[in-house]
């Protein structure tokens, strides 16, 4: 009778000791869903992949401005930098759409897109004076296009377009990296931020700048004509 006691409260510990551990498993395993990304592996790398051929398209853009816009005497460049952080495109879009697909996500893409980079095209007109061989001055029109872009970082961007308990699964999965941190092997080039100007005109004692990268310029101490020479330099 004794045996028979001690075997049922044996056989009632271990039935009790097994149900916890399920509810922890249970409960684990709730918990790396509940952070992990719900989107396939293709869907999440393809979907990163379109957003970096938009910010290809933008810098195509950026580099041909002085095709697509000519007869500047002088391109100032005021630009942040272009690029992203891969995983922070799918934390966002898995915060918003939970699962998603290229095509389900572009159009949320293109606004992000919108929000994220601002091109600015600005001509400016300076009224400046030459003086002649003869010692006389004359006035003639200088003419400036401002190329600036700003980057809006898409953590700020999420804050402003997430509802309260999106943004938080949006840190919950920065945090976690929607327990797939590898899926994003390969980094995006990125462009530095560039702050200069390029003077497209010069002296007729010098041949004119050729068209190239942008860059901060100084000026050599020279001058004849209307402009002193430059020396372009990259960043």
């Amino acid at each position: 009778m004794i045996i028979a006691i001690a075997a049922l409260l044996l056989f009632i510990m271990v039935s009790v000791g097994l149900s916890s551990c399920g509810a922890m498993f249970s409960g684990s395993m709730n918990s790396v869903l509940g952070t992990s990304y719900t989107s396939e592996d293709s869907d999440l790398v393809a979907t990163e992949q379109s957003y970096a051929a938009m910010e290809n398209e933008l810098q195509q853009e950026i580099d041909n401005i002085e095709s697509t816009h000519p007869g500047y005497d002088e391109y100032r460049y005021d630009l942040d930098t272009i690029g992203h952080n891969p995983t922070r495109i799918s934390v966002y879009l898995t915060a918003l759409l939970q699962s998603y697909t290229p095509q389900s996500a572009q159009a949320e893409l293109k606004r992000l897109f919108g929000l994220q980079y601002t091109l600015t095209l600005t001509e400016e007109i300076e009224i400046r004076t030459t003086t002649d061989e003869e010692g006389n001055e004359e006035e003639y029109e200088y003419r400036i296009l401002n190329v600036k872009l700003t980057n809006k970082p898409i953590a700020s961007l999420a804050e402003e377009l997430l509802n309260p308990q999106q943004f938080e699964m949006f840190k919950v999965y920065l945090q976690t990296q929607g327990n797939k941190p590898l899926i994003f092997r390969r980094r995006l080039s990125r462009r530095k931020p560039v702050r200069g100007f390029k003077r497209r005109t010069a002296c007729k004692r010098h041949t004119p700048r050729k068209p190239g990268a942008y860059g901060a310029c100084k000026t050599a101490g020279r001058k004849c004509g209307r402009l002193p020479l430059l020396v372009l330099v990259r960043l």
